[in-house]
């Protein structure tokens, strides 16, 4: 088995360095070892991963304060006043405010953090 290297492995036309049939990117950085020493497996960061969702959430997110930090710094403003005005309960409000702020932020903006078309 010292010739061979694991079966779910391909060796790279570079020599040495094997791929699953996912080709490296210059800003992937991460290796594994795969089948035996002296193989490693390179990945690639996808469109679809992690990264880049978290990239689009923030965008979106970003997007969204940007056109409306006004208003929902008036949320909090109504909220505490309510608080204490009248009684502690309002201020319950306040942790709920995210939930829609990023309900609207997935729904009305785009990867970029621009608005969307009417929809």
């Amino acid at each position: 088995m010292a010739g061979r290297h694991s079966s779910a492995c391909e060796m790279d036309a570079s020599g040495g360095h094997v791929s699953w049939g996912i080709t490296p990117t210059r800003e992937s950085t991460d290796w594994i070892a795969c089948g035996r020493v002296g193989y490693n497996l390179r990945w690639q960061t996808l469109d679809v991963g992690i990264e880049s969702i978290g990239r689009r959430a923030v965008k979106q997110l970003l997007g969204l304060w940007r056109d409306t930090w006004w208003l929902w710094l008036g949320f909090v403003v109504i909220s505490v006043v309510l608080a204490m005005a009248i009684e502690w309960f309002f201020a319950l409000l306040i942790p709920c405010l995210p939930v829609p702020f990023v309900y609207f932020a997935i729904n009305r903006y785009d990867e970029d953090g621009n608005e969307k078309a009417d929809l």
